[in-house]
């Protein structure tokens, strides 16, 4: 069915993305399909109490203008205007519902239950597609048929302003990708049958679902079945009451969770009590992985650690969502560090990969720029003391 934006209901005033005055040309899609049969995109919306966002939401769904299109809007009963907004555009959405539910998560299970196309992905209420998104990865699925996600470009959107744009990161020419992978959730879509064999997303996960997803969808098939595409596909909106706005880096919790069960999976190696009580604290269960390939255990291990304390400080962000550990974090986090066994992964280095652990947790709370981690690192000494190390944190070097 063609949509224009003639026959959709007028947008409220306030609205002012694209959707409330352009739509696709259907034609786009003519051009490269040659008049092969379209494959079925479901798109799910889940959403709560987000009247004033899920209209932009709704028009950029339908006025892609895709002809074989499943749009279904999933609310957890919202106590604003979101019914009267899902019953204006009742006739071009394929289902809807208002009802109580678990959150999110369960809220794209609901979805899921009714998907039936070949591709999938969803869209929260708050966020949109860009003009030509389907389209465009659409059109990807066509060059690289067998591929199980397909993912552009996200803009992160505040006060309609673009703040940045960003892109899935795929680590190429590593041994194990997946302990740096980052997703772009909105931006995607996601073979169907694929995330029905892995029974759909996990409902004890609040934040970290789409990574977990992502994940347990390539684990059982190869890295090389995600392929991404350079245009920015859809729009991630911040503001109070978004999840990345009013959840100050509660991520990290959660994706530390993930990628620990992960390498308890993979790995026969116990362990660290520290990173179990971690673990403990984050409320989903422990998750498991379908995993296709037998990977080099020291391989594994060398790439989990880089993670936690190396590349990124996401051990120590983690510890920060705890607030029995936040008081004395730097004192903590240094006696974790001591018994992660540095020495026995590292070598003659553990001294000075311990030291730029600190320094990038110190950065991480506003202790140092990058600037001042790299001039702390170049004066520092090869075996770094923890009084060095101190002398820095106190003083700082913005």
């Amino acid at each position: 069915m063609t949509i224009n934006l003639g026959s959709l209901p007028k947008p409220n005033s306030k609205n002012s993305n694209w959707a409330c005055s352009e739509e696709v040309n259907v034609e786009v899609y003519t051009s490269f399909f040659n008049n092969k049969q379209f494959p079925k995109v479901s798109i799910i919306t889940p959403s709560f109490n987000q009247g004033e966002f899920i209209e932009q939401t709704i028009r950029s769904v339908l006025l892609q203008n895709y002809p074989n299109l499943q749009y279904i809007v999933i609310d957890g009963g919202s106590t604003d205007n979101t019914v009267q907004i899902l019953e204006k555009y009742s006739s071009w959405i394929d289902y809807w519902v208002s009802e109580p539910d678990r959150g999110q998560s369960h809220a794209i299970n609901k979805g899921l239950e009714i998907c039936d196309g070949e591709w999938f992905n969803w869209i929260n209420s708050d966020d949109y597609l860009m003009p030509g998104a389907i389209a465009k990865m659409i059109e990807a699925s066509n060059e690289h048929p067998n591929v199980k996600i397909i993912t552009g470009a996200t803009a992160n959107i505040q006060d309609e302003k673009v703040m940045g744009i960003y892109s899935a990161t795929i680590p190429e020419n590593t041994k194990f990708p997946f302990f740096n992978m980052g997703i772009n959730q909105p931006g995607s879509l996601l073979s169907l049958s694929a995330v029905k064999a892995c029974n759909g997303v996990r409902e004890d996960l609040d934040l970290c679902m789409d990574l977990d997803l992502w994940l347990r969808i390539l684990l059982r098939n190869s890295i090389d079945d995600v392929v991404k595409i350079s245009d920015t596909v859809a729009a991630y909106r911040y503001h109070s009451q978004s999840k990345t706005c009013s959840s100050q880096d509660v991520f990290a919790l959660e994706e530390f969770s993930v990628l620990l069960d992960i390498y308890q999976e993979l790995s026969p190696f116990e362990i660290p009590k520290t990173l179990k009580v971690l673990r403990a604290q984050c409320k989903a269960a422990e998750g498991k992985y379908l995993i296709n390939k037998i990977y080099n255990q020291d391989d594994l291990t060398e790439l989990f650690f880089d993670r936690l304390i190396v590349s990124d400080s996401l051990l120590f962000r983690a510890l920060t969502k705890v607030p029995s550990m936040y008081k004395n974090i730097f004192t903590y986090f240094a006696e974790t560090l001591e018994q992660l066994d540095l020495n026995s992964l590292y070598g003659h280095n553990a001294s000075r990969v311990r030291a730029v652990s600190q320094l990038r947790a110190m950065q991480n709370q506003g202790r140092l720029s990058i600037v001042g981690v790299l001039s702390s690192l170049k004066n520092l000494s090869f075996f770094p003391t923890v009084k060095e190390l101190s002398r820095i944190a106190i003083k700082g070097n913005k």
